[in-house]
């Protein structure tokens, strides 16, 4: 499956080294889905791509910076200032004409508002109104710096210059933008802007991927398995990055290598499509920012778990043959059957946190257990890296690792629900 479905385009490392590379022509860049550009240029570091960074088309520059610059519904000004650093080149003005060509003016307005102060007179002035005031247009207007920080100040100045010299009217109007709407509506705006964007390459509203979110029950599922046919969401283009790891997972792999064989290139391209929908919606629902390396990977880990979890709890229930589940589910049902069984772990473990706060005397509990507990409370469960379904793995001192992982299977399902039941029941 893994060779059928990563090479509908190159893998997240593969294009990460082309970009850092340089092995890309502007034509070549251009097919790309501006969200795997933008998990390739994380993956190889800004730096190694500053190569690419100038040939990028407008929508693969708008992603960027709608991906690595919000968090939710709001601007993460540190990410903000850093990318603008990391773009910035001393000795040329193009990096940063070229931010200013695509970013927001309500975004920048709010920056300004923040960061600057503004004076202006009917008549030009060689005073300035206080230290550290300058002036682009001989007296007439006067501008200040509202911090401390060295490198937003020298951005800062930057931005403005180059603003003032390519385009003076459009410096007038960023300074008077905060005028009229204050740093929130000027945010608000941005922010219903960044949406149709995103909207445009396929990343979805929360109200669509709330819809996604409903758990199904697998006794519905199979109830109508031979009536449904499978709902049909397309992804702007698929994203192999997002798809990759779910080869490694039994016996979703095996149903999508069934499927694979029989529809051949159409079919991975479907299946790469409705993988990265779903992780998509997942991501919008679950407010995880696009920026968080990590995070995203664990998620996308977590959307292929469920998927198999829910074909798994399917042909338990059905005793179908995994091609047809496939061809009357499709993927996103699927999903929504995973959560289901991952939803009645996280009630149970939140059930059990509530009964245990309400018992004044408790023995001391298992830390190893307690960490089962409160990985499963998650808004989408998930397992220590320590636990298994046979019982907790130790290094040679006997210590447990850390971190957590995706749960991929029943399996590990029933294990963590029973533990917790048996652990904290009494």
């Amino acid at each position: 499956m893994s060779n059928s479905l990563v090479t509908r385009g190159a893998s997240s490392r593969d294009l990460a080294k082309a970009l850092a590379a340089g092995e890309l022509s502007a034509h070549e860049l251009h097919q790309v889905s501006p969200q795997a550009v933008y998990i390739a240029i994380q993956q190889a570091g800004l730096d190694a791509c500053r190569g690419v960074v100038p040939m990028l088309s407008a929508e693969q520059y708008k992603a960027i910076l709608d991906f690595e610059c919000w968090r939710g519904d709001r601007v993460d000004e540190d990410n903000f200032w850093n990318l603008l650093s990391t773009l910035d080149e001393e000795k040329s003005l193009e990096p940063i004409g070229q931010f200013l060509d695509n970013v927001d003016h309500e975004l920048l307005a709010m920056i300004i508002s923040r960061y600057v102060e503004t004076q202006t007179f009917e008549e030009a002035t060689d005073q300035p109104p206080g230290k550290y005031w300058h002036s682009p247009d001989q007296g007439f207007t006067w501008v200040h710096f509202k911090t401390e920080d060295p490198e937003r100040y020298r951005l800062l100045g930057r931005i403005l210059a180059i603003v003032f010299a390519a385009q003076p009217e459009l410096f007038y109007q960023l300074i008077a933008m905060p005028m009229s709407a204050t740093p929130s509506e000027l945010e608000e705006s941005s922010y219903q802007l960044r949406l149709r964007r995103l909207g445009d390459i396929g990343i979805p509203e929360h109200e669509q991927s709330a819809e996604l979110h409903s758990p199904l029950s697998a006794e519905a599922a199979v109830e109508r398995l031979r009536e449904l046919r499978p709902e049909k969401h397309v992804a702007y283009q698929g994203v192999v990055a997002l798809a990759e790891g779910a080869e490694r997972i039994r016996p979703l792999a095996d149903m999508l290598d069934q499927v694979l064989q029989s529809g051949g290139a159409e079919a991975a391209s479907e299946i790469l499509e409705e993988i990265t929908y779903i992780i998509n919606c997942s991501v919008v629902y679950f407010g995880i920012a696009f920026y968080e390396q990590q995070l995203m990977s664990l998620q996308s880990a977590r959307v292929h778990g469920a998927i198999n979890i829910g074909l798994e709890r399917v042909s338990e229930l059905s005793g179908a043959n995994l091609f047809d589940i496939y061809s009357h589910l499709g993927l996103v049902r699927l999903y929504r059957v995973g959560l289901s069984e991952l939803f009645v772990l996280r009630d149970r473990a939140v059930s059990m946190s509530r009964k245990i706060e309400k018992i004044s005397a408790q023995p001391e509990p298992d830390q190893a257990a307690e960490a089962v507990l409160g990985c499963a409370r998650e808004a989408m469960p998930v397992l220590p890296m320590f636990f298994t379904p046979q019982g907790f793995l130790s290094d040679e001192q006997g210590k447990l690792p850390g971190g957590v992982k995706a749960i991929t299977s029943l399996v590990e399902v029933r294990a963590a629900k029973e533990l917790i039941v048996n652990e904290f029941a009494s």
